[in-house]
């Protein structure tokens, strides 16, 4: 930890005492802390949660290196992050872009671990947030292999993936673009929503809400139409305001028997929320894995069919739907198991004790020091990120790619340092 001073506007929850001091807890700028200062001339006791801007001075719990910190403000976005520890310290040594939310889950989730001094001394890891796990970025004939990837997913059969170690995806920690709290809140939140659908009382209908993403194109828009008395499937489009008004909250999902869950572009988080209700989950087969899916057992605890393709566009899954409805107590125990697996194997406390674990066996078999680091994030040279970028848009090297293909590209100056030098 170190102390330094820091602007940046963010929500914050604090507990003030006593006559002119306080505490809290923020988020803002580039650190996260607690803020050490406050001023005031109450007396008393007063919890509070609010929203501004603001300055302080107060105890870093995440140290930021300073090329990364003056760069921020060119990077909003973050997918990946390198992290080490030394000296009991917590590094956070480079990010690149993509989705900042995602990697503020993966350090909430890793701050209680560093807090119990339970992330291991002389850690160098990095964590991917992709959809899936990154394959040859930035590699040269100069550049060392970077070693494992952690990765909320993978192919489980597919050699590219093989460098990637599985771990708890950023919803764990809450995802905010689908409204949705930490994975410790969300548990009992649906077991309680359960509870208060009984099984005789919910819908018999196979349903899905979901976004327009991966796969899920190639479903017939009209499922729906075709069969009413056994579909309730539509796409949504959360972007377009007309059809935000259309969102489920998950705990509405609780009012159904039978549950569709439909791969992204990889993966899917929301598997373990579907579990949760008890319902029967439906998924089509897909060779995307997360750090659980070996604890699926098909007709035991899920409900396994084929892939959604461009031939069956889905139909097939009015047949499932009418199967489970012809064998309800199939149904009803498919249900419970899943629900007896997310609460069992997805507790909390599991999952925290899987990346303490992940982490502990990581650093025992990393054979670098963490100051001789691998170049797998450092010095990105322009070209580097264009080779990249038109991989991830599927284009060739002929192509002309589209307007602002090239937005949000950060400054070319190496975004790590070779070690803590200079420690902020």
């Amino acid at each position: 930890m170190g102390v330094r001073q820091f602007n940046g506007k963010g929500a914050g929850l604090g507990l003030w005492f006593g006559c002119g001091f306080g505490a809290g807890w923020g988020f803002g700028g580039a650190p996260l802390g607690v803020a050490g200062l406050s001023a005031g001339g109450m007396c008393g006791v007063v919890a509070g949660l609010g929203w501004g801007a603001g300055f302080g001075m107060g105890t870093q719990y995440i140290n930021v290196s300073p090329e990364f910190t003056e760069g921020k403000k060119h990077r909003p976005n973050i997918f990946k992050q390198a992290q080490y520890i030394v000296n009991k310290r917590a590094y956070v040594v480079g990010e690149a872009p993509s989705y900042e939310s995602r990697l503020l889950g993966i350090k909430r989730q890793l701050l209680p671990l560093w807090m119990h001094g339970q992330l291991p001394e002389g850690l160098d890891v990095v964590i991917e947030q992709e959809d899936w796990p990154t394959v040859l970025r930035n590699r040269t004939a100069d550049c060392p292999d970077p070693g494992p990837l952690v990765a909320p997913a993978k192919q489980t059969g597919n050699d590219s993936h093989a460098h990637a170690l599985l771990a708890p995806d950023h919803s764990f920690a809450g995802w905010p673009e689908a409204r949705t709290l930490s994975w410790a809140e969300m548990l009992p939140l649906l077991q309680r929503a359960a509870a208060h659908h009984p099984w005789d009382n919910r819908s018999r209908l196979l349903f899905f809400r979901g976004a327009a993403t991966g796969d899920r194109n190639l479903t017939d828009p009209d499922l729906s139409l075709d069969y009413p008395e056994l579909l309730d499937v539509q796409l949504v489009n959360w972007t377009q305001a007309e059809q935000a008004a259309r969102f489920v909250p998950l705990t509405d999902h609780c009012r159904h028997r039978l549950l569709l869950h439909m791969p992204g572009n990889s993966y899917a988080a929301r598997l373990k929320y579907l579990m949760a209700c008890g319902s029967a989950v439906v998924s089509p087969d897909s060779p995307f894995a997360e750090f659980w899916y070996h604890l699926l057992r098909r007709d035991e605890n899920i409900i396994v069919v084929e892939p959604v393709d461009s031939f069956n566009r889905g139909h097939h899954l009015a047949d499932a739907a009418e199967e489970l409805r012809q064998d309800d107590w199939l149904a009803g125990r498919v249900g419970a198991a899943g629900a007896g697996l997310a609460a069992d194997a997805l507790a909390p406390v599991r999952v925290a004790a899987y990346w303490r674990r992940l982490l502990q066996k990581y650093a025992e078999l990393q054979l670098r020091n963490v100051t001789e680091r691998t170049c797998s994030m450092c010095a990105h040279t322009r070209e580097q990120w264009e080779v990249q970028r038109r991989r991830d848009l599927n284009l060739t090297a002929e192509e002309e790619p589209p307007p602002g293909w090239d937005a949000g590209l950060p400054p070319f100056a190496p975004l790590l340092r070779s070690g803590p030098k200079g420690t902020p």
